[in-house]
């Protein structure tokens, strides 16, 4: 049967984007156990026989790989829907009740959103131990999608995952995300923090102590206010989605990736790319992006000429973002090997061994897929932010270390093949963790 590329591509922006408006009605208004999903209506045309007729698209079509993995992609939502609704429910539902805290009873996320939220240690100590106890269906369900997700993969023949969600070449994800954690354990080592266990680090990675020149609210004007002066950015669509509650500064840096990753896809258009190609499922290229535009809150002169800080406040303030830019990698890095686990009990594994290094303290495995959370985009973050720590350092050799302020610079961001697929080879990975690893060393050390 033969598939016409534009028609293809036609259904498959149309039901990426009902996925994502979907995605986002769900988190802000919340997910029920009978949802049948955004992509019911595209049923027809995600399946794998619709998957298997599109290696029949012509030979040398610009957007036909891209198209494949969109369609992949769709397939493996679609089937595996109701297994991350029920994952959502079991983690929001509010049925908990936890020894000195009240009598009111908490759902997972709200436990984890005390971890971050209290400056009380004691406190925290206590949410930790409720947590670990509550957790037990969030995490079965967790570990029911995950599962799920790899199942739907093999049954489409794609080999597994790992085709569609690492962007590697080469060189397996749980390796890549093992060699961040060995690369930056000295760092972790020489970061100059108590903590009492792996709640602490948590907080320590939400940045509240980073709390001055942020805006009351996150919006768009916030990046007008900081970015207006790129003049690439004129007349550019740039749709970062919509964003988390200003409650850290973790918050902004998370807000700075989401805008980064939109300026990539809106350089990409206005470079001719379709939808598939600017859209990729699982990218590292606008992933990198994302990952350059977070780290400009650990830059001292960044935070002086954009955020109004003082020379003593923007340091205090980039070395706490700078931390918080270390645990989050080291975080992602333990994500990226649970993530690609492909049986229940190497998930559980991964998840003992690798969150345990990335906090560096003891990680219960009653925790699996919760803390931290299973995240089928960590492999493609993680390969984003190695990417960035390349980016970075082209950046400031070419443009010095002002490079935000520098026309020639954003010209060179906005220079972006949208046919070819960014993935990291084996010297890609090493080029990208000795980067990363060196760029934290230096944070840290200030």
């Amino acid at each position: 049967m033969f598939l016409h590329p534009g028609r293809v591509e036609a259904e498959i922006e149309q039901a990426a984007t009902e996925l994502r408006v979907g995605l986002a009605s769900r988190r802000l208004g919340g997910w029920t156990e009978q949802d049948g999903g955004p992509l019911v209506p595209f049923r027809a045309m995600t399946t794998r026989e619709r998957f298997e007729q599109l290696a029949g698209l012509p030979e040398g079509l610009p957007n036909g790989e891209s198209l494949r993995r969109w369609q992949a992609c769709l397939t493996v939502e679609r089937v595996t829907w109701e297994d991350r609704a029920l994952a959502e429910v079991a983690r929001r539902e509010a049925d908990h009740r936890v020894a000195g805290l009240g009598d009111l009873p908490w759902s997972v996320r709200s436990l984890v959103l005390e971890v971050v939220g209290t400056r009380d240690r004691a406190r925290r100590g206590k949410v930790a131990q409720g947590l670990v106890q509550a957790c037990g269906d969030a995490s079965a369900w967790a570990m029911r999608w995950a599962m799920r997700r790899h199942a739907a993969a093999h049954h489409l023949g794609i080999g597994g995952l790992g085709w569609l969600e690492a962007p590697l070449r080469d060189v397996r994800l749980p390796d890549v995300a093992r060699r961040v954690l060995g690369a930056t354990d000295d760092v972790m080592s020489a970061s100059a923090w108590q903590v009492d266990g792996w709640q602490d680090v948590v907080a320590v990675g939400a940045a509240m102590d980073a709390r001055h020149g942020w805006p009351a609210a996150l919006t768009a004007r916030w990046f007008r206010s900081v970015f207006g002066g790129w003049k690439t950015l004129e007349g550019l669509r740039i749709d970062p989605g919509p964003l988390c509650d200003a409650l850290c500064g973790a918050s902004f840096a998370r807000a700075l990736a989401r805008f980064g990753a939109a300026v990539y896809r809106g350089c990409a258009g206005r470079a001719g790319g379709t939808f598939s190609l600017t859209h990729r499922p699982f990218d590292a290229a606008s992933a990198s992006y994302g990952a350059l535009f977070a780290s400009l809150l650990t830059s001292v002169p960044f935070l002086k000429r954009h955020m109004g800080l003082g020379s003593d406040t923007a340091r205090e303030q980039a070395h706490a973002m700078g931390r918080s830019l270390l645990i989050s990698m080291r975080v992602c890095a333990a994500q990226a090997a649970v993530a690609a686990a492909e049986e229940p009990e190497a998930m559980v594994e991964a998840h003992v061994s690798t969150a345990t290094d990335a906090f560096g303290s003891s990680v219960p495995e009653e925790m699996v897929g919760v803390v931290p959370r299973y995240d089928p985009r960590a492999g493609a973050r993680l390969c984003g932010a190695l990417r960035a720590a390349i980016l970075e350092r082209d950046l400031v050799e070419r443009f010095d270390e002002d490079w935000f302020d520098n026309p020639r610079a954003h010209e060179w961001l906005a220079g972006i093949d949208v046919v070819q697929r960014v993935v990291l080879d084996e010297e890609g990975a090493r080029a990208g963790v000795e980067g990363a690893e060196r760029y934290l060393s230096d944070l840290i050390a200030r």
